[in-house]
C-alpha cells in the first residue's frame, strides 16, 4: 500500500486563497461546500498526471480505464479525509444516454466528449467542522515539498471580470413551452411515463474569466454541492444542492430532490411556502415516483434487503429555495465497485422521470437542444474507495465564449404550465440575475 503524504496548512474559511493558488494549473478543479450547513469539506487540485475523455459512444470503455487507474493505485481506506488523490471528473447527460443506449438528436452532436475525468495526485482539503486546512498526496514527500512550496509562493492575480456580451436567449417561448407540456401530458395519460422532467435552455456570448462569475454565483446560491470544473468541454460552475450517490465503505447513498418553493424575505411568507411544500400532495407525489425509481436502480449493485429509505420528504431550506429531500441508501455488493454503481444509477431519476428510459426517450424528442453538462455529475473517486457526487443542476456551462444555463422541473398530470414556468424562475432567477449584471 501506498504511503499518502500529509502537511497541515492554514485554514481559510472560504477557501478562495487556495483557489487563488492553483487556478491558473492545468485543469483546476474546486468542489465546494460553499459554507452551507450541510457541507463540512472542500477539494482543491489541479495538474492532473493523466486524463480520461470518452470520444466515443461505449461508455463502459471510459469505466474500465478508470477502473485500472483505480485498482493501480493501492491505497487503503482512510476515515479522516474524503479524498487522498484519485479520479474527480464529470459526466455529461450524453454519457447517461450512451449508458441508456440511446442516441443524441443528430443535429446538436459535436465533437465534445461525452465524460472526463483526470487523476489528481494531490489535493487541498479544507474541513470546516474541524477548521484544519491538509495537504494530501500520493507522491513522494520531495515532490509534493516541491508543489506545496509553488502553490504557497503563489500571489492573488486579478481575475478579468465576466461580462454578457448580449442578453441571455432562451431557446424556448412560452406558447412554445406550453405545447412542449402539452405533449407530456399526453405522453402521461397514454401511459407512457409517470414523470418527466423538462426543461429550457439559456444562452448568450461572453467575455473575460468564468472564473470570477463563480465566484459571484456561489456568494449568491450558498449551494452544499457547488463545484468549479475545467474540463475539455469547457468551465462548468454548478450551484448544485443536490448530491447524487455517495460511497464509503460499503454504504450507499442517495438524495434526491424533488419539490421545490421559493424563499422569502418575510419570515412569515417564507415558513407559510415551507409548510404549504411539505403539505403539497404533487410534490410528495413527485418525490415518491423517484424514490421507488432509484431503489430500483440501487436494486442492481445492492446487496438484496439491505436499501431503506430513511429520510422520506425532507423539508430541507437553502439560501434561495425550499426543497423536499428523500434519503436512499443500501449496502454494495462484494463483487461490485463505485464505477459499477455510478454505471447502474446515472443519470439521476430526479433529473430524467419515470420510467427512467422512456422519460429520456420523451426528453430527446421534446428539448430543442442538447443538455451537454446539464443533469449530469461531477463526481471524485478516491483512491481509497469513496466516492461522492452532484447532479448538475443549477449549473452553468462556458464553452468557446458561450455561456449556456438551464432550469426545468418535473412535470406530472396536475402540472400547470403557469406553476412550472415559475418554478424555473424560482431555481435560476438568482442565477440569471447575477450573469445579467455587468
Amino acid at each position: 500500500m501506498k504511503q499518502l503524504f500529509k502537511k497541515q496548512l492554514p485554514y481559510y474559511s472560504g477557501s478562495l486563497r487556495w483557489f487563488s493558488a492553483l487556478r491558473h494549473l492545468a485543469h483546476p478543479v474546486w468542489l465546494d461546500s460553499n459554507g452551507s450547513a450541510r457541507g463540512r469539506f472542500d477539494i482543491l487540485a489541479a495538474n492532473p498526471s493523466t486524463w480520461f475523455s470518452c470520444q466515443d459512444d461505449n461508455p463502459l470503455d471510459f469505466l474500465h480505464a478508470l477502473r485500472e487507474a483505480q485498482s493501480a493505485a493501492k491505497v487503503s481506506l482512510t476515515t479522516d479525509l474524503p479524498f487522498c488523490g484519485g479520479l474527480i471528473g464529470l459526466l455529461s447527460y450524453r454519457f447517461g444516454l450512451q449508458l441508456e443506449g440511446l442516441s443524441e438528436q443528430s443535429q446538436n452532436r459535436d465533437q465534445a466528449p461525452s465524460a472526463e475525468a483526470g487523476w489528481y495526485n494531490w489535493a487541498i482539503i479544507q474541513d470546516h467542522e474541524k477548521k484544519i486546512c491538509t495537504f494530501i498526496s500520493l507522491l513522494g514527500s520531495r515532490e509534493s515539498e516541491r508543489i506545496l512550496d509553488e502553490l504557497l509562493a503563489s500571489d492573488a492575480s486579478e481575475i478579468q471580470t465576466f461580462k454578457l456580451q448580449q442578453e441571455l436567449a432562451a431557446n424556448l417561448n412560452w406558447a412554445e413551452y406550453q405545447a412542449a407540456l402539452e405533449a407530456v401530458n399526453e405522453y402521461i395519460l397514454d401511459g407512457d411515463c409517470y414523470q418527466i422532467n423538462f426543461s429550457k435552455r439559456y444562452q448568450a456570448p461572453y467575455s473575460g474569466d468564468p472564473k470570477e462569475l463563480y465566484l459571484r454565483l456561489r456568494e449568491a446560491t450558498k449551494a452544499p454541492f457547488s463545484a468549479y470544473f475545467s474540463g475539455t468541454m469547457g468551465d462548468t460552475l454548478s450551484l448544485s444542492p443536490e448530491r447524487f450517490v455517495s460511497l464509503v465503505g460499503r454504504k450507499v447513498m442517495t438524495q434526491p430532490i424533488k419539490g421545490t418553493a421559493a424563499r422569502s424575505s418575510d419570515p412569515k411568507i417564507d415558513q407559510l411556502n415551507a409548510e404549504q411544500l411539505r403539505a403539497s400532495a404533487k410534490d410528495t407525489a413527485e418525490n415518491l415516483m423517484i424514490v421507488d425509481l432509484l431503489r430500483n436502480d440501487f436494486g442492481r449493485v445492492c446487496v438484496p434487503g439491505s436499501i431503506k429509505v430513511p429520510e422520506l420528504f425532507e423539508l430541507q431550506s437553502f439560501a434561495l429555495v425550499h426543497h423536499l429531500v428523500s434519503t436512499i441508501t443500501g449496502e454494495l455488493e462484494e463483487a461490485k465497485d463505485a464505477l459499477d454503481l455510478l454505471a447502474a444509477v446515472f443519470p439521476g431519476g430526479s433529473i430524467t422521470g419515470a420510467p427512467k428510459h422512456r422519460a429520456m426517450e420523451i426528453i430527446q424528442e421534446l428539448e430543442p437542444n442538447q443538455r451537454d453538462i446539464y443533469c449530469g455529475s461531477i463526481f471524485y473517486l478516491s483512491a481509497d474507495g469513496q466516492l461522492d457526487s452532484n447532479i448538475l443542476i443549477r449549473s452553468l456551462l462556458c464553452q468557446q465564449q458561450q455561456v449556456y444555463c438551464w432550469g426545468g422541473g418535473g412535470i406530472v398530470l396536475d402540472s400547470t404550465p403557469e406553476s412550472e414556468w415559475q418554478e424555473i424562475d424560482n431555481k435560476i432567477g438568482r442565477l440569471l440575475t447575477v450573469l445579467n449584471q455587468r
